[in-house]
């Protein structure tokens, strides 16, 4: 009886619905920002060049690290999304300097791997003013078009439930 040895073949796959490839990872809302009705994924190098060049990057390390201390300690839920929102950057940097903050502001499109038009309702993509969603890491769909999830704080990362948004740009 012979044996069939597999050969390796490429193929090419045309998907018909959204595929999910990701790691599982969320980005926190330091990682990202909303404005104007667009969402920004930072590139936090870019963010902190900015930042180095306006002499700050201490002053936001030490922020970042009492921040992440006090929502370490936390453990009231809604504290800890308080906590969480205050560690968005642009909001880190306002509280440092305004100049910073401002070219931070008017140069979002610039420190951002990539943008896109924030479709979720108003209700669910602010709290208080504030950024308060976990966001699954980028995902595309089958003709390379951004596709993401959105959970709002509280929600169960093992369910779905009808505050969760999944949507391609």
């Amino acid at each position: 009886m012979s044996r069939l040895t597999p050969k390796p073949m490429r193929l090419q796959l045309t998907t018909i619905s959204p595929v999910h490839i990701g790691n599982g990872e969320e980005l926190e809302v330091s990682d990202y920002e909303l404005q104007n009705g667009s969402y920004y994924r930072l590139n936090i190098d870019k963010a902190f060049k900015i930042i180095e060049d306006h002499n700050q990057f201490e002053k936001i390390i030490h922020l970042i690290e009492d921040k992440s201390r006090d929502l370490s300690k936390e453990k009231d839920n809604k504290k800890q999304a308080k906590l969480r929102q205050e560690l968005n950057l642009l909001n880190l940097c306002k509280n440092v300097s305004k100049p910073l903050h401002d070219q931070l502001k008017s140069e979002l499109k610039n420190i951002s791997d990539y943008t896109f038009i924030d479709k979720l309702p108003k209700s669910q993509t602010k709290s208080g003013g504030k950024n308060s969603r976990k966001i699954s890491v980028q995902l595309k769909t089958a003709d390379r078009r951004l596709h993401t999830s959105f959970k709002p704080e509280g929600c169960d990362p093992n369910r779905t439930c009808c505050k969760c948004y999944s949507f391609s740009e």
